[in-house]
């Protein structure tokens, strides 16, 4: 592990033994599935360099692999779906307050084929379909959960036992987030919150 100088932040690098001897292993025993597309490619690629020998980028002759995604309704059924949503909120997810007090859950993820993603998260934390989401000018769509009953929607989620708890920074931010719920004539009547 090695600390990075200018951010509140650990990077864990495996070498080459261990992805080769450990971790690539542990993947394709227990076939585990990896969501976005960036993660289903670099998976492929690490593949295919191990499986051809390859030992310089000049000696890649990789086509990335066609990405069908999963509706969202299958995404949801998945068993670990709720738990890899955990870490993915822990990595691209915010818990935020407006000016105003509002609050809200973001998830922003960039490609039109992560969108159904996004869908997912939406469909499984409030139980209901994502309204329409637009690319901003980076083609990253970003879905933004705000109403009452939403919010208390995520609490039930995010607090519960059925699934990871979130750690580490986003932990704090959550934290954060609850108290301000706690504080505000709009929000503190959500169950949950005192618990």
């Amino acid at each position: 592990m090695s600390n990075m100088s200018n951010r509140e932040q650990v990077r864990v690098i495996f070498s080459k033994n261990d992805l080769i001897t450990t971790i690539l292993p542990l993947i394709k025993e227990y076939k585990l599935e990896f969501l976005t597309t960036q993660r289903v490619k670099q998976f492929a690629l690490v593949n295919y360099i191990l499986e051809n020998s390859i030992t310089h980028w000049d000696n890649v002759q990789f086509k990335e692999p066609l990405f069908t995604s999963k509706p969202a309704d299958d995404l949801v059924k998945l068993d670990f779906f709720g738990d890899w949503l955990v870490g993915f909120t822990m990595a691209e997810g915010s818990f935020g307050i407006k000016n105003k007090g509002t609050t809200f859950y973001q998830l922003k993820q960039k490609g039109n084929d992560n969108l159904y993603l996004l869908k997912a998260a939406c469909l499984l934390i409030t139980g209901r379909e994502a309204y329409s989401m637009k690319a901003d000018s980076v083609g990253a769509y970003q879905l933004s959960l705000s109403s009452r009953i939403d919010i208390e929607k995520e609490v039930s989620f995010f607090s519960s036992k059925n699934y990871h708890s979130l750690y580490g920074y986003k932990a704090r931010q959550y934290k954060l987030w609850i108290e301000n719920l706690k504080t505000s004539n709009r929000y503190s009547k959500i169950s949950g919150i005192f618990s």
